[in-house]
């Protein structure tokens, strides 16, 4: 029949772990959905939904976000905290739309402006970097 060697069933293993993984990864990516009456905004009707995200951004749909209140915006400044928090990083910095609902939130890995570039040529410019605000 078939000769498998003991070198040829770790790699079969190893294969099978790998794709496990990869599948468990895809099939539980965690869908990040911000709501203000679940987090103490009562008043305000707006969500966020993380559209797409890398290790380094984050694109938000805020429907509403152009007529977006005073207290909406520290609201969404509070989600994007969170947001930040979630994913172990102490600055963000934002791209708001100039006509739309989609934000682009970045996460430098530091308070130096040059970081800023290194999320992505969006980023680039006159933008400013905003430590965790406490919500």
């Amino acid at each position: 029949m078939f000769d498998i060697s003991s070198k040829d069933i770790m790699r079969i293993r190893l294969i099978l772990a790998v794709g496990l993984l990869t599948i468990s990864t895809v099939s539980f990516a965690e869908e990040i959905e911000f709501l203000p009456k679940e987090t103490g905004f009562p008043n305000l009707d707006y969500s966020v939904k993380e559209l797409s995200n890398t290790d380094a951004t984050s694109s938000l749909e805020i429907p509403g976000f152009s007529t977006r209140s005073a207290e909406a915006s520290r609201w969404m400044m509070c989600v994007y905290t969170n947001i930040a928090m979630m994913r172990h990083k102490k600055y963000w910095t934002a791209i708001y739309p100039r006509n739309g609902e989609n934000v682009l939130v970045g996460f430098p890995e530091s308070d130096n402006i040059d970081d800023l570039g290194k999320l992505g040529p969006e980023f680039k410019g006159d933008y400013e970097l905003k430590k965790n605000i406490t919500c």
